[in-house]
């Protein structure tokens, strides 16, 4: 999935993960996991839950509030089974 959420965010897209359990730890296990990865410039912070919107370019926003958004992906709706690239994705993601 990383690999779809970095083409996202390199396409000039706000991405904010939205789940159920604790954001600052997400937070801080996204941003250790990646930091010897391809992915290592990429940051992971806080979303404020006093805004509405993410609207930071090249940081991924992680919040317990589901934010308003163009696309939602959850992985419980969506095999990512033989999809290579985020094109890939959108055109032959299917649902369970």
């Amino acid at each position: 999935m990383l690999d779809y959420i970095y083409d996202i965010l390199m396409s000039k897209y706000y991405i904010c993960i939205f789940s159920c359990r604790n954001s600052e730890q997400i937070v801080n296990y996204m941003n250790n996991f990646i930091k010897d990865t391809v992915y290592k410039d990429t940051k992971f912070k806080l979303m404020d839950d006093r805004n509405l919107f993410w609207n930071k370019s090249g940081v991924i926003g992680v919040t317990n509030k589901k934010p308003p958004a163009i696309l939602y992906v959850d992985d419980k709706a969506y095999r990512f089974v033989n999809v290579k690239s985020l094109d890939d994705f959108l055109k032959r993601g299917r649902k369970i």
